[in-house]
């Protein structure tokens, strides 16, 4: 009987919580609420770190700037309730680029922040799965059995002792963990369709190691608003039961992940959904902004900006979208762009989240615009910053957008945006409508350009009654959540 169930037997464990449509208890929460005043925010008595697990950082040309605000918005919501702790953010690899360095440096700017490598699935890791291949036979051992004992025993005490030999700091800091945080995002997956696809070992076992190897260490762990896209069948999914049911809590950035998790059977302590941490990312370059709006003749609140989310360059296809099918969805945007250009009278801000799409949003949303239209339209000369990007959000008057993170961004800055996307972004769509905003969220495949014109002006024509919609129902209640979440994480630092 693992923690989770002999608490629950005993009567001891938290009955959990899930906020769908409904709001929880308490008024609205503000950005900059007060930290909680209960004892779970003292840490005078036990351990007195939290360790965050994963930062995405920005790896040169592929840099995204959702990827980077993750890590920044949970360090934002975690220190402003839990003061007396000190963070340790595990990077996802060591820095390799200026941008890498750049996003190590901004969350050592917070306050007792300790940055480390990604020591879980280094070196000891390497060494273990070495080690199990070649007493394997030269292969791998399958789990189709559902035989996980040997990964959460044996290979993770493999881990663990090697660990301990190649990084001694790194096994240091995690047993002065109170509580470690598995980040958000969409990465603990298993089988056809997700990231990890059939890799059990290389990929879905090598993601999970901070929490293997916490889990194997007696410190406890949760997982801060994930996507579940997909478990498979053996060996992910009784992996994922052990995984899920051990952690302290289990909390979803969509609805749709919530429902597969529980559908399953799997008995997750406090699953409920909680907005991406992106949602409380704070940082703004407000003078890049003020100095781009005036270099380009952009008014407040009048004009728009395209994200565009287009297929890999350098020859490489996404398995998600191919080059025919993203040129019909950058036609579809380049045309609303013109018909928004002469309609309104507005000027565009054609941009991009990950740096890889922005030369294509130029040559096929920008170049191909009509000399009249492309006056009234702007790119980004090179990849913006996160805090660029929010601060010139703010000052939109709505987005239009492919990518989730810059819904989110735009969300938390107060100004609406239409998401037209596609379905192999997989579950996290579905936040649209966790969010109460389900008339901006559109299939761009199914669409037609005139439909997704129509949720664009809908927002537009209505503007003052549409944007508070964000300020008046929205955000309270996603405070609410996140407010919710940081008193289930108390519970679980309070000493046992």
């Amino acid at each position: 009987m693992n923690r989770r169930k002999l608490l629950k037997t005993l009567g001891l464990a938290g009955a959990g919580w899930w906020v769908g449509a409904s709001a929880a208890p308490g008024g609205p929460i503000a950005a900059d609420s007060p930290a909680p005043s209960d004892s779970a925010a003292d840490a005078s008595a036990g351990n007195k770190r939290i360790m965050i697990a994963y930062v995405w950082s920005l790896d040169g040309s592929a840099g995204n700037i959702g990827d980077y605000s993750i890590a920044p918005g949970l360090l934002n919501l975690l220190q402003r309730h839990f003061p007396a702790y000190r963070m340790t953010a595990v990077e996802q690899r060591p820095p390799k680029s200026d941008r890498d360095i750049a996003i190590r440096n901004a969350l050592q700017g917070f306050p007792d922040c300790d940055v480390i490598d990604n020591a879980f699935a280094g070196k000891a890791y390497r060494a273990a799965l070495a080690g199990l291949e070649s007493r394997s036979g030269g292969r791998l051992p399958s789990l189709a059995d559902g035989n996980v004992d040997l990964v959460f025993d044996r290979f993770a005490a493999d881990v663990a002792d090697k660990l301990k030999r190649s990084n001694p700091r790194a096994v240091e800091l995690l047993q002065e963990t109170a509580l470690l945080i598995y980040n958000s995002g969409m990465i603990l997956v298993y089988g056809e369709g997700t990231l990890a696809r059939d890799d059990f070992w290389g990929y879905t076992v090598r993601r999970s190691m901070p929490l293997l190897v916490a889990w194997k260490l007696g410190v406890p762990y949760g997982i801060y608003a994930h996507s579940f896209d997909s478990f498979g069948g053996p060996p992910g999914l009784p992996y994922f039961q052990r995984l899920l049911e051990d952690a302290r809590f289990v909390f979803c950035r969509d609805g749709s992940s919530v429902r597969y998790v529980r559908e399953l059977g799997i008995d997750a302590p406090h699953l409920m959904f909680v907005p991406d941490s992106t949602l409380s990312f704070a940082g703004r370059d407000d003078p890049w902004a003020r100095e781009f709006m005036a270099r380009h003749g952009l008014e407040a609140k009048r004009f728009l900006v395209v994200i565009p989310r287009t297929w890999r360059g350098g020859g490489v296809i996404s398995s998600a979208i191919g080059e025919q099918r993203s040129r019909m969805h950058l036609d579809k945007l380049r045309q609303i762009v013109r018909n928004w250009v002469q309609r309104t009278g507005m000027k565009v801000v054609i941009a991009a989240e990950v740096a890889r799409d922005l030369p294509n949003a130029r040559q096929f949303v920008y170049d191909p615009l009509p000399e009249e239209t492309r006056k009234a339209c702007v790119t980004l000369p090179s990849h913006w910053s996160t805090e660029q990007a929010a601060s010139l959000y703010r000052e939109a008057r709505l987005l239009l957008t492919m990518e989730m993170h810059s819904f989110l961004m735009a969300t938390a800055v107060g100004t609406p945006a239409v998401v037209a996307t596609f379905q192999q972004s997989g579950r996290k769509i579905s936040m649209v409508e966790d969010f109460q905003l389900g008339d901006w969220l559109l299939d761009v495949d199914a669409a037609s350009t005139a439909r997704i014109e129509q949720a664009v002006y809908a927002i537009h024509d209505n503007y003052p009654e549409q944007s508070a919609r964000l300020e008046r129902d929205v955000l309270p209640h996603l405070r609410r959540l996140e407010r919710r979440a940081m008193e289930i994480i108390g519970g679980a630092l309070a000493p046992a």
